[in-house]
């Protein structure tokens, strides 16, 4: 078509007529089609809700809505500056590292404070041992000899419930898999696996064993349950047992003779680590026993382990009188990664990246794994635990703050 044959092609319009108040007619036709559409969608949103609260009204409960919260991502998307010093109420609280933030838990509730110390969440409840532990997903809070236990994330409460007997152990996976341990009227010890859902998955029984400690392998497939057993004779024997969520087959059962197990952890690869009182111990992802580490002359006064490292700490006195501590690390395999001397005993430790920190009455240790060395700086009194917040933080909490240090600032190496 040729320019002007463009140029004199009229387009037919729509004839718009106005009323007598000067308002056009076509546009009040579809302003009264919306209204009427609106109206429709009104009515059949209330008609909706009335047949789901009639028909499934039983099923919309607070518990439902705290399930929903589960599924809701509470990590921060946009990073956050460096940390400031947080303050907090507590004098005898119990602290946990949740996605950076700061888990504060005492007898009467719990708190989170992010790196700029606003509160995140606040939470009440009455725990006479209240004892916290955390995940990649949640917040476990039980009452350590009580009957009841939380499950937390950022947002609130998902999940609690009581049991009929005293909570006497418990652990958590990253995946949020997590172990009640307890006891029934019939046996003396009891453990609970819970997956995701929260839902029982797994129960183990014994009538003539003490449960010491669970461990759960990061993706939560398979666990350990470590328990202990006396004879009238007063010896002692250990069961260690590997048992997985999806079959009642044991995978491993473990049986050490004049042996008191202490501890236990569950390492990414499958092997596991197990202390006991006379000896630490290290398995593959077989179940085969790899090194063992005996300590019958003198016992440990620190115990430390990590899933997410690969490590495990013991601390020894060096003598009766004094403060001086031997430390000795060893990675998954059961192979000495460190082993030194520090001046003070070890209120906590923390794992980072190739290498520890370790929390005295007045000092925080750096130790080195790479370079075989350790770095101290001198702290105030009172500090009470300590983490690895990114590469470069750690976070001390006292009774009533929590101070950030710059590693690369207060060790000089």
């Amino acid at each position: 078509m040729a320019l002007r044959d463009i140029k004199n092609t009229v387009i037919p319009m729509k004839k718009a007529t106005a009323s007598g108040d000067g308002q056009n007619e076509y546009y009040l036709k579809i302003s009264r089609k919306f209204r009427l559409a609106k109206y429709i969608t009104f009515f059949m949103l209330i008609i909706f809700i009335v047949i789901m609260i009639t028909s499934f009204g039983e099923n919309i409960t607070v518990e439902n809505l705290r399930y929903v919260l589960k599924y809701i991502d509470t990590q921060s998307s946009t990073p956050q500056s460096g940390y400031q010093d947080i303050q907090y109420g507590a004098t005898s609280g119990n602290f946990a590292l949740y996605k950076g933030d700061l888990v504060v838990v005492d007898t009467m509730g719990l708190h989170i404070y992010d790196r700029n110390s606003k509160t995140l969440l606040s939470s009440s409840f009455k725990y006479v041992c209240p004892t916290v532990l955390v995940s990649d997903k949640y917040i476990l809070v039980y009452d350590l000899g009580g009957t009841s236990y939380s499950v937390f994330n950022s947002f609130g409460l998902v999940y609690e419930e009581t049991l009929d007997y005293p909570i006497s152990h418990a652990s958590i996976s990253p995946d949020g898999t997590f172990i009640i341990s307890t006891r029934t009227k019939e046996y003396r010890s009891a453990v609970y696996f819970y997956n995701k859902d929260f839902k029982r998955a797994y129960s183990w029984y014994s009538a003539d064993k003490y449960v010491i400690a669970t461990s759960i392998l990061s993706d939560g497939s398979k666990f350990l349950i470590s328990s202990v057993s006396a004879s009238r004779l007063g010896n002692f024997t250990s069961q260690i047992l590997v048992c997985s969520p999806s079959t009642e087959d044991k995978q491993a059962d473990i049986i050490l003779e004049d042996e008191a197990v202490m501890g236990n952890e569950f390492f990414k690869d499958g092997a596991f680590a197990s202390l006991g009182n006379s000896a630490l111990r290290f398995y593959d992802p077989y179940y085969k026993q790899t090194s063992v580490y005996g300590f019958s002359t003198a016992s440990p006064n620190a115990y430390y382990s990590s899933s997410e490292y690969e490590c495990v700490m013991l601390a020894f006195k060096v003598n009766i009188v004094g403060n001086e501590n031997n430390v000795i690390f060893w990675n998954s395999k059961g192979e000495q990664i460190y082993n030194g001397t520090i001046n003070g005993d070890v209120i906590d430790l923390v794992f980072a990246k190739n290498c520890a920190y370790i929390l005295t009455d007045n000092s925080v240790v750096l130790i080195d794994f790479n370079g075989q060395k350790q770095y101290t700086y001198s702290l105030e009194l009172n500090a009470r635990r300590i983490f690895a917040v990114d590469d470069g933080t750690i976070l001390v909490c006292y009774s009533t703050r929590a101070q950030a240090y710059n590693t690369s600032e207060i060790f000089f190496y």
